[in-house]
């Protein structure tokens, strides 16, 4: 069996939210990669359902489970030391075994019992959008400049305010704060709101989605009641599914 470290090395970093949360379970079938995880603070959610381009010669009926705890400790650098894009690999019950010429990679899998799947498919169906934006050159422009200062504030808003849609990133609980603001879109119809998120989220989809921004969609939902929302991100063809649930300031 042969396995490409590259794609699994992305598959990972997907799963895990960019690394950000710390155990991973990969269900792969000889057509199919899919995980669905949970992050410790309950506030991300991601499921993947792509093509299997990490693992070539499965049979036909086989069904791989893997399971590791702090992927980025315990497989990612074993990964990063393979020179060939395209290694052999050997599986066990309790382990992986990467086989690059004489270099070989002993990987084992944590309990199936700790990893954080998520139970369901995906959040609620019933959840409605106030906005199902496909994003575009300008938006991102504006989101690489508030994550380049969002660190400091630790929170990235997202606001309606007279009909207009901005993004944000400042202490709204210190009214003497600093922040950097941008004008997204025209919201006419839409009450304002004012919703909040963990800036290293925001700024964890952007670095998963790449220079691929151009197949995802940014849909927005808020409950009027909890003053509080989320953001469903997906691809064209919904093989990734990301959800990151706001916060309270």
């Amino acid at each position: 069996m042969k396995i490409n470290t590259n794609n699994f090395k992305e598959v990972i970093r997907k799963a895990t939210f960019n690394n950000s949360i710390d155990n991973v379970q990969l269900v792969l079938t000889r057509e199919k990669i899919s995980s669905k995880m949970i992050s410790s603070s309950r506030d991300v959610v991601a499921t993947l359902n792509i093509d299997n381009n990490v693992l070539n010669g499965l049979k036909k009926d086989e069904v791989i489970s893997l399971n590791f705890t702090e992927p980025s400790q315990s497989l990612i650098p074993f990964l990063n030391l393979i020179d060939e894009e395209e290694s052999d690999i050997k599986i066990y019950d309790e382990k992986i075994t990467i086989i690059s010429d004489t270099q070989r990679s002993n990987i084992h899998f944590c309990s199936p019992n700790i990893v954080s799947v998520f139970p369901q498919g995906a959040p609620k169906d019933d959840v409605s959008y106030f906005l199902e934006m496909k994003l575009f050159d300008d938006f991102i422009s504006k989101m690489i400049k508030i994550k380049k200062i969002s660190a400091r504030f630790k929170n990235i808003y997202f606001n309606v305010e007279d009909s207009v849609f901005s993004v944000e990133t400042t202490d709204k609980t210190n009214r003497f704060s600093n922040g950097l603001k941008f004008d997204l879109l025209d919201m006419s119809g839409v009450n304002d709101l004012t919703i909040c998120f963990d800036q290293i989220n925001i700024t964890n989809i952007l670095t998963i989605m790449g220079n691929d921004y151009d197949q995802f969609r940014f849909d927005f939902s808020y409950i009027e009641d909890v003053k509080l929302g989320m953001i469903y991100i997906h691809n064209s063809n919904d093989t990734e599914r990301y959800y990151i649930l706001s916060k309270m300031e």
